[in-house]
């Protein structure tokens, strides 16, 4: 595999999570709806969030540039550049 490759690979799995990621964020929504369902809201006014049950997702900043980031060709940064405008228009 590539560098380029990977870093697209990378890129898609921050848009478009699959793997123990994505199996965090399902299990987080059911337990969010889960207690949101049975929660007291004289002792819990404001309703659970999905955020307040994902345990391994780590937020990274879209303005991160990685090390493998400067080993790229220009093409290869173009279409890296390509997805991470991708994701704040999907982001925003």
């Amino acid at each position: 595999m590539s560098a380029a490759e990977y870093a697209s690979w990378c890129t898609y799995a921050s848009l478009e999570p699959f793997g123990s990621e994505a199996q965090d964020w399902y299990q987080a929504h059911l337990a969010s709806v889960l207690a949101n369902i049975h929660r007291d809201v004289k002792r819990q006014s404001d309703a659970f969030e999905i955020g307040d049950f994902v345990l391994f997702h780590q937020r990274r900043s879209q303005h991160t540039e990685h090390a493998s980031d400067r080993d790229l060709s220009a093409g290869e940064l173009a279409l890296l550049q390509g997805f991470k405008r991708l994701q704040g228009h999907q982001a925003g």
